[in-house]
């Protein structure tokens, strides 16, 4: 991810690649089409991610993602529903845990 995070896209592939071999069922692993569309490979991207998402649909980070995706290949619409699905996921995550009981 820090390689990600630098655009150094190429090194971050090589990690990702090397997570999706060791962890192959890991969705963390899965997100590896986020360095793709680094290298514009957009189409490549966004069936990487729906496929990710299938199979993980509370992947918060892959919804948000995937909407980047849709921005780039001009489908806006579709880019706001998977932002606002990843918000969704997100505010989801960080309510607090209720039934707990303090002492």
């Amino acid at each position: 991810m820090l390689a990600k995070q630098d655009q150094d896209y190429a090194e971050a592939r090589r990690y990702f690649d090397l997570a999706l071999r060791t962890r192959p069922n890991d969705p963390g692993s899965g997100i590896n089409g986020e360095c793709r569309s680094g290298h514009r490979q957009t189409e490549q991207a966004r069936q990487a991610l729906e496929a990710l998402i299938a199979e993980s649909p509370d992947f918060a980070e892959a919804h948000a993602t995937l909407g980047t995706v849709y921005y780039r290949l001009n489908r806006s619409a579709d880019g706001d529903r998977e932002r606002a699905i990843s918000q969704r996921l997100m505010d989801q995550r960080d309510l607090p845990q209720t039934g707990a009981k303090p002492r």
